[in-house]
């Protein structure tokens, strides 16, 4: 039988990437764009992130969150293809909720927005500190 690359799907960012195994050709392997998929695994990016403390969050459609912020369907919730990541501590203080052991949320289109603020405003405030110590070092 012939050998073929293994390739794993990230459950986070859904790109395909090579396992760096082999695996025998058979009927029964699922074809993706010509790569063999044999199961879900975390890509090297998305890996790299998890292991330094992140939280991957995955936006899903608006209509499959409920008003508590939870995913309507936990088994499929619609993507809207937006990903990002925060330190697990921010996220337990910006949500007030234990990150599951997968390190991955999935949240609504104002969570994201929310989220998207948060970081704004703290760009701005490092910015503003950042200029009155310059400030005070250049008098």
């Amino acid at each position: 039988m012939t050998q073929v690359a293994e390739f794993n799907q990230c459950p986070v960012c859904t790109q395909t990437f090579p396992t760096g195994k082999t695996i025998e050709d058979t009927a029964a392997r699922v074809v993706h764009d010509g790569q063999h998929l044999t199961g879900l695994g975390w890509c090297p990016d998305c890996a790299a992130r998890r292991g330094d403390g992140f939280v991957a969050m995955i936006e899903i459609e608006e209509a499959d969150v409920l008003p508590d912020n939870t995913p309507l369907r936990a088994d499929k919730p619609r993507r809207t293809g937006r990903i990002g990541f925060l330190r697990r501590q921010v996220w337990e203080h910006f949500s007030n909720a234990q990150v599951p052991d997968e390190m991955v949320v999935f949240v609504g289109p104002k969570t994201m927005k929310e989220v998207d603020d948060l970081i704004a405003s703290l760009v701005i405030e490092a910015a503003r500190r950042e200029r009155e110590h310059l400030g005070a070092t250049l008098q």
